[in-house]
């Protein structure tokens, strides 16, 4: 807007004076003393005494004359962030049971604390491939392992989220009825287990553990008859509050994972077929008439005593072999199938060869 050009030559040279313009003439510059915020001295006390400008700025100043400061400095674009509205706790860190449904409850709130529910779409990431939608929902881990369960909310256009570590861990339970009617609940792990909400089922009875049903470790809980409303036997059964079996009574619950599946050293020679079975079934040497067909079990020609040999169906190779043996009842049918097979082709043979003896009677 304005200028102004220095020179020690002008007046002020470090006296502690400084220069004044004129009110008259922008152009002139006169040496004084200094009187901040008062404004420009009259041109006609530029040749006073530094006390005389001092006195006559202090006593006469001009009201109509501003101070005009001009700035150079960079000035910032910075504008900050709006400050979050919007909050959310998805609980604290936990310990579950591998299998139990487990209750997760969300809370979205204001930076007054004051709770958040409508028009809030709340959803949960497991951290196991599962997914879910709702302020509390139930979800079960199938396997053992430490998980990061994620809440993510959102309301019109502000969003935040939230993080939880929850550590599933195998129940490693003990359930037995007893001839008087009474189960028990073993814990076996290494840390208090709370059962609430857990199934005790007998046939078309059932009992559910009450709210806060905590076994201590290394301890069972024993309920008896009268509490149960029914006998417990053989065929009572401990469900998952989802009521899921988990076990039957005598058994105990599986503390390990199940096996993973083998990687073969040479896939070419793991999905080769097995060599067939041969069963070979001696003939008498007299009975040379050619055997049926029958498609399900392939003859084959044999030499020496006319032996039939027959074949069973290969086995079907897995990888690695993780398919198992055939088992004993399949052979024990097999082997029925093939002794009737036989016993057909005999009969067959010998009806070739008339060997039948045919009587009729009169009546």
């Amino acid at each position: 807007v304005d200028s102004v050009s220095y020179a020690s030559s002008a007046g002020a040279a470090g006296d502690g004076n400084s220069l004044s313009r004129s009110e008259t003439s922008s152009a002139t510059l006169s040496a004084g003393a200094p009187t901040p915020g008062v404004g420009s001295l009259p041109a006609s006390s530029a040749g006073d005494s530094d006390q005389d400008q001092h006195t006559n700025a202090t006593t006469n100043p001009d009201p109509q004359q501003k101070t005009q400061t001009h700035s150079n400095a960079p000035v910032s674009s910075y504008v900050p962030p709006p400050a979050p509205t919007l909050f959310v706790d998805a609980g604290s860190d936990r310990a579950v049971i591998v299998g139990a449904d487990t209750e997760f409850n969300g809370r979205a709130y204001d930076r007054d604390q004051k709770s958040i529910s409508e028009h809030v779409r709340f959803s949960w990431n497991f951290g196991d491939g599962t997914t879910a939608e709702g302020q509390s929902v139930l979800h079960h881990f199938s396997y053992p392992g430490r998980y990061a369960v994620f809440l993510h909310i959102a309301q019109n256009r502000d969003a935040t989220s939230d993080e939880v570590i929850v550590t599933a861990e195998p129940a490693k339970l003990a359930f037995t009825a007893f001839v008087d009617g009474s189960v028990s609940i073993e814990n076996g792990a290494g840390r208090d287990l709370d059962l609430s909400g857990w199934i005790v089922k007998h046939y078309g009875d059932q009992f559910v553990l009450p709210e806060h049903s905590v076994i201590l470790t290394g301890q069972s809980m024993r309920i008896a008859p009268g509490a149960l409303g029914f006998r417990g036997s053989d065929a009572t059964e401990l469900d998952y509050p989802n009521g899921v079996l988990a076990l039957r009574a005598g058994e105990h619950s599986a503390t390990t994972d199940p096996p993973a599946l083998p990687v073969a050293p040479n896939t070419e020679a793991a999905l080769a077929p097995a060599p067939a079975a041969r069963l070979v079934v001696a003939i008498p040497s007299e009975q040379t008439s050619s055997a049926p067909e029958n498609p399900e079990l392939p003859v084959e020609s044999a030499t020496g005593d006319d032996a039939l040999t027959l074949t069973a169906p290969p086995q079907v190779a897995g990888v690695a072999g993780v398919i198992p043996d055939l088992s004993r009842s399949w052979w024990i049918i097999a082997l029925f199938l093939i002794l009737a097979a036989c016993g057909a082709l005999v009969a067959a043979r010998r009806a070739g060869k008339h060997e039948w003896d045919i009587v009729e009677e009169k009546g």
